[in-house]
């Protein structure tokens, strides 16, 4: 979603949460310099009406005003689960604006929601995330076995083997989906090493011609 349609469009579905990545977007996005600065603008409107409670009374926010430090100071009421799925698939239509905030966009997006767990906010909006995506948050989330059985279809079968931790019984029940050379050489299982195997695990290898 481009944050112009966001802030042209949609001024109502703004919420705070998302003012610092409309900024990311308007600074980082293909944008002249005029069209970046209207951007501005509107975004400090859109602040202003968010975070003043008699606009007509207080004097406007300068487009040069520190967004992101000013985001940071404020506090919110615990937010119901349809108010977090609302922010994260409105978060990620601006994320999508620039490739060069995916990672760490939806990084802090995950991050951002102080009284629920990034694992917990992913949970609840695995299926508003892409393949991309998730990828991504497989690279530094653990999701835990039970989520990754829980999400399997949807996952790339490569991150798994390579970032996530799992046990000797979830890696021999998943064997044949699980790449044997990433899980054992580039995985992050601390079992993967020879010395460190039990011999079910040794002996499982060893029966499927894997050499050691």
């Amino acid at each position: 979603m481009d944050p112009f349609d966001l802030l042209n469009n949609h001024k109502e579905d703004i919420e705070l949460p998302d003012i610092e990545m409309i900024r990311i977007a308007l600074e980082t996005g293909p944008y002249n310099a005029k069209d970046r600065e209207k951007g501005m603008k509107l975004l400090n409107e859109v602040y202003q009406r968010l975070t003043t409670p008699n606009p007509e009374k207080e004097q406007p926010v300068a487009e040069s005003a520190p967004i992101s430090q000013e985001v940071e100071k404020l506090s919110s009421a615990p937010l119901s689960d349809e108010q977090v799925r609302k922010i994260v698939k409105t978060r990620l239509g601006i994320i999508r604006v620039s490739s060069s905030t995916l990672a760490l966009g939806v990084r802090s997006l995950l991050n951002s929601f102080g009284d629920r767990a990034p694992l917990d906010v992913f949970c609840l909006c695995a299926d508003l995330f892409s393949a991309t995506e998730i990828s991504s948050v497989l690279s530094w989330l653990n999701l835990g076995e039970e989520n990754l059985a829980k999400y399997w279809a949807i996952l790339n079968k490569g991150d798994i083997a390579r970032y996530q931790l799992f046990s000797e019984d979830f890696y021999i029940l998943h064997f044949n989906d699980l790449n044997v050379n990433i899980v054992l050489k580039q995985g992050k299982n601390p079992w993967r090493k020879k010395d460190a195997m039990s011999p079910k695990l040794t002996m499982f290898l060893k029966l499927k011609g894997v050499s050691l």
